[in-house]
């Protein structure tokens, strides 16, 4: 800035502070500067992730057909509705306060305006004075009660919230306690359920039974014989033989019974 070149030059110019901080302001927006390479890692890392989205949204934008995108209807990119919109309740939990905004910051400080620019340096060098300086504006004793204002809004909510932390320990305890009691009526009710399922279950094939049960007695008289081979053969305990030979006989003639019930019964069927 040509003001800034020297001390002779700001001291000829006879422009205040406010003055030349507004015409750097109004240099800045009307001509911003271009920054043509980015050191800082953090701003690179931000800077690569825009221009990622930006081809990529640029890039889906020119495959589409024109005549697909004129017969689709707009894209909604409104904020998808809240759970309590979807459930139709009504929520009973108290709106939150509105935060005042910010008062204007003011073009001019009239109370540096008629400074010359020792008292300027002696301000920025004495922190005593430069705070006593602040504290006296008016614009920063507006921020300073809205902050007053917010702080003790916080300290009231907090206070609020304390005051139900019994009752939320007391709900959780009895949530914990219900979902308890839901797993077990659960597992009762599946027990139930597949019981249901046994019990209701159409009867089975005829001829599957039939199939099933020749296959079962072939398997328990091949087994007898086995039995019978291998006592001829190497002997052993008469009585524990007999034993074992005659239950596993008992299978194979009860097998071999129900298979005659179950053909009578297709036979008056048929």
């Amino acid at each position: 800035f040509p003001v800034f070149a020297s001390d002779d030059v700001w001291n000829s110019s006879g422009m205040t502070l406010g003055e030349a901080v507004n015409a750097v302001v109004r240099e800045f927006q009307l001509r911003p500067p271009q920054i043509l390479q980015i050191t800082d890692e953090g701003l690179q890392k931000i800077q690569q992730s825009l221009t990622k989205s930006s081809t990529t949204t640029t890039t889906t934008t020119t495959t589409t057909s024109p005549s697909l995108s004129s017969s689709r209807h707009p894209q909604d990119t409104s904020s998808p509705p809240d759970y309590e919109s979807l459930v139709g309740s009504n929520a009973t939990t108290p709106p939150l306060p509105d935060v005042p905004p910010l008062p204007d910051i003011p073009h001019f400080f009239t109370e540096i305006d008629s400074m010359n620019r020792e008292d300027l340096e002696s301000l920025l060098t004495d922190e005593l004075e430069f705070l006593a300086l602040r504290n006296s504006l008016p614009v920063y004793q507006e921020m300073d009660q809205q902050a007053t204002t917010i702080l003790e809004e916080n300290v009231r909510v907090a206070h609020q919230n304390r005051e139900h932390e019994q009752q939320l320990h007391q709900l959780h305890t009895e949530v914990q306690q219900l979902q308890q009691t839901l797993k077990t009526k659960v597992h009762k009710f599946q027990a139930l359920e597949q019981e249901q399922i046994q019990k209701c279950a159409p009867p089975p094939n005829l001829h599957d039974v039939m199939k099933q049960l020749q296959k079962g007695r072939k398997a328990s008289s091949d087994e007898t014989e086995a039995m019978a081979s291998e006592w001829v053969d190497e002997g052993g305990d008469i009585d524990t033989f007999m034993k074992q030979f005659l239950a596993k006989r008992t299978i194979h003639h009860s097998r071999a019974a129900k298979i005659e019930r179950l053909q009578q019964q297709q036979s008056q069927i048929q």
